[in-house]
């Protein structure tokens, strides 16, 4: 109730008035005026003008004498105005109230001024009071209130965290709830100070920072800083500012995200829509410029039928939409949920909880395109009408980093889980491994819980003794090597199945401690043990070759001196025998000549003989005349008449059959050095041969139960036979087995490929 009158007060008698003047004005004034006075406790009127009568639906002179109970037809309105009465004969003022309209079937509100105006003619107080329609102004005032309310819940219900602060001094004049929740300060601690004031901002350039861009842009978009919290925490923000004019000041109003989590690889945007908040005293248009100007795109939706009644620039700016396309219809209508499964699950979640935080989703521009958005979301009610005030944060950046860090992450496992090497990162402190693949137990057989097992006594159990030494010398050049250095080392492991692996190891240094020395090395670790076992073989080989050279180097000496020697003893004496016979010969009578001719000629049988002997020796030409079989047969029978070596030669399948010479030859110089080295050596006198032809192989078994020998000792020797027989069966591939022991006779098994030649 308003003690200050809005409308004029009929005036107070005064004899000095003139009559009919005060009754013109009385009933012309556009105003609902009469004259009341207390009659034993009622309200009784006394007069009113044309205005009141045709208020109440009755005519002038029926209004003289009437309570106001009577002519409202409401006791309660009469009670009313009975403590307005005698609040203005208390004070002696006038007094405002306002009332609903106390007649039957109107909703229109009412003001009423009732002034005092002393004892009527019969001694009761008489009042004077003017009664106007205040209906518009009432309804412009629950306007009023509906739009502060409106502004006050928006405002609260806001996820961004938000401030107001003075252009020039930086002084805090407002905050919403969730920046207070950012900060852990209250409102009642915030307001009226400086950031720096409550040792907030880290570096006092900042904001000089942020002001000269405002000078350059009017806008700050996203400026990355540290702000110290009052736990004392040191949150890492993005902070959008602008210019704005409030309450006749200059200011900055901020919005802020707090990106702590973010920046930590744990979570972006973690960001909690406030239940509760601060309740907003500003007026509506403060409202629409914080939430247009915000940095955040927002957007608010009528429930009952899914329209947008607001959204922001930043919004528009996100979709590519102009407001006009988008005020006043649904996010259906505008396509905006590609996804209508995923719509209904963020509504149902919505209504379930009356929010929704951090949903992720996708979105369809206006241009078509899917964008990967988080939306959090509010339902607030205004006035009996719920509504939706969303924000929604764009993360496409963000997911394709996401992408290609897990297509990296999967390249990364795959080399690590295929690679056939062991790849392991050493701690120098713990002496452990605290990271190996699954190489390792492709490799060595261990598992890698095995191996953490082992702890420190890794090298112990699983190096080597005699490598021990030498791999602690190369952790000492790994401690002094360079970031970028690559080391090599060779090492033996024992294998899960007790064997031993030649690793060939490449370390390098991976990781320090703050004072520079090496903390963990990275390495990786290939098996060469079938590398250095065909090394091995290949020196041998090499080694067996030189042997051999030198062997047939000396048996060619050894060769061309028998053959030196049979020349000169044998041959080279039975020619000059021969000469001396013929020079004898010359001389003597014909009859006396024939028994020296004789005696010649015996001489040169001999010479024949003994050249044709030498001549099988070096080879024998029925082996390229005839073939191998007829050459093996001549062999066996020459060697068992010059020998007391009795040989059971078997064949099969090599019957009028032709061979490749290289075959052939090899065949019969393999059988020649056997079977002489039986007749030599095996101290028996029974030897079998068995030679076989099939169609991809010639096969040639020989056979003793002599006195046998040490083959490895042999084999060491590098005699000229073995090596000799070893190297014909490789130069054509074959395969050449030797079973013997001493005093358990030998086998010789050799398999030779035939080639097409051969096997035609």
């Amino acid at each position: 109730m308003d003690e200050q009158p809005r409308a004029p007060d009929l005036p107070a008698s005064d004899a000095g008035l003139n009559e009919s003047l005060l009754q013109r004005f009385y009933n012309n004034v556009p105003f609902i005026m009469g004259v009341a006075e207390f009659r034993a406790g009622k309200i009784v009127l006394v007069s009113g003008n044309q205005y009141l009568a045709q208020f109440l639906g009755r005519a002038p002179g029926q209004l003289a004498g009437r309570s106001a109970a009577e002519l409202s037809g409401s006791a309660e309105f009469e009670q009313l105005r009975t403590e307005h009465y005698l609040r203005a004969q208390r004070t002696g003022l006038p007094v405002r109230a306002e009332f609903p309209d106390p007649r039957p079937g109107h909703a229109q509100w009412l003001a009423a001024t009732v002034t005092y105006i002393g004892a009527g003619e019969t001694g009761n107080p008489q009042f004077s009071f003017v009664i106007e329609d205040a209906s518009e102004r009432k309804r412009a005032d629950e306007q009023l209130r509906a739009s502060e309310e409106r502004f006050r819940t928006l405002f609260h219900a806001s996820p961004a965290p938000q401030a107001i602060t003075h252009y020039a001094t930086g002084k805090i004049l407002d905050i919403n709830e969730a920046y207070c929740a950012m900060v852990g300060y209250s409102r009642e601690e915030l307001i009226g100070k400086t950031a720096q004031d409550l040792h907030m901002t880290l570096s006092p350039m900042q904001r000089e920072q942020v002001l000269q861009q405002l000078q350059r842009d009017d806008f700050a978009s996203w400026i990355s800083v540290e702000m110290r919290i009052r736990s004392g925490e040191v949150r890492s923000i993005l902070s959008s500012v602008k210019p704005l004019e409030w309450q006749g000041q200059r200011c900055l109003i901020s919005s802020v995200l707090d990106i702590t989590e973010q920046k930590r690889a744990e979570a972006l945007l973690e960001q909690r829509v406030a239940e509760r908040t601060a309740e907003l005293r500003e007026s509506e248009q403060r409202f629409a410029t914080i939430f247009e100007k915000g940095p955040i795109p927002m957007g608010v939706l009528r429930l009952r039928d899914n329209q947008y009644i607001d959204i922001n620039a930043a919004m528009l700016d996100l979709f590519g939409y102009t407001r006009e396309e988008i005020v006043g219809h649904s996010s259906q209508e505008l396509g905006m949920w590609p996804d209508a499964a995923v719509r209904q699950r963020f509504i149902t979640q919505l209504q379930t909880d009356g929010f929704v935080s951090n949903f992720e989703t996708q979105n369809r521009q206006k241009s078509g395109r899917l964008i990967d958005v988080l939306v959090s979301s509010q339902i607030v009610e205004i006035n009996h009408e719920q509504y939706l005030i969303g924000q929604i944060v764009d993360i496409s950046e963000r997911k394709r980093i996401e992408q290609l860090l897990r297509e990296r992450e999967h390249f990364i496992q795959s080399v690590l889980k295929t690679t056939p090497a062991i790849m392991y990162v050493y701690d120098m402190e713990t002496r452990s491994n605290v990271f190996i693949n699954g190489g390792l137990t492709r490799v060595l057989g261990y598992t890698s819980e095995q191996v953490r097992d082992m702890g420190d006594t890794l090298f112990a159990q699983m190096l080597h003794p005699e490598d021990l030494d030498e791999v602690l010398a190369f952790q000492e050049r790994i401690l002094a090597a360079g970031d970028a250095e690559v080391l090599e080392s060779e090492s033996r492991a024992r294998h899960h199945d007790g064997s031993w692996r030649v690793l060939r190891n490449y370390e390098s240094p991976f990781l320090r401690k703050p004072d520079g020395t090496l903390k963990q090395k990275i390495g990786i670790a290939i098996d060469v043990t079938e590398q250095k076992e065909v090394q091995r073989e290949l020196e041998q080989s090499h080694a067996q070759l030189q042997a051999l050279s030198r062997q047939l180097i000396e048996t060619q000496e050894v060769e061309r001196r028998a053959i030196g020697r049979e020349l000169h003893d044998q041959i080279g004496q039975s020619l000059t025998g021969l000469k001396l016979l013929l020079e004898f010969a010359l001389g003597l009578p014909p009859e006396e000549a024939r028994p020296r001719l004789l005696q010649m000629l015996d001489v040169a049988n001999d010479l024949l003989a003994r050249t044709s002997r030498l001549s099988l020796d070096l080879r024998p030409p029925m082996l390229d005349d005839m073939g191998l079989l007829p050459a093996l047969l001549w062999l066996t029978q020459s060697i068992s008449e010059q020998t007391a070596l009795q040989i059971d030669f078997a064949h099969s399948g090599v019957h009028n059959q032709r061979f490749a010479p290289t075959i052939e030859t090899a065949i019969y110089r393999l059988a020649q050095e056997a079977l002489t080295n039986i007749s030599r050596h095996a101290a028996t006198q029974h030897a079998s041969m068995r030679l076989s032809a099939t169609p991809t192989s010639l096969d040639l078994a020989i056979q003793d139960m002599g006195a046998g020998f040490d083959f490895e000792v042999v084999r060491a020797r590098h005699t000229s036979g073995l090596l000799g027989m070893i190297e014909r069966v490789n130069l054509l591939n074959g395969k050449l087995t030797i079973h013997t022991a001493p005093g358990s006779g030998t086998s010789i098994f050799v398999r030779i490929p035939r080639t097409d030649s051969s096997s035609a």
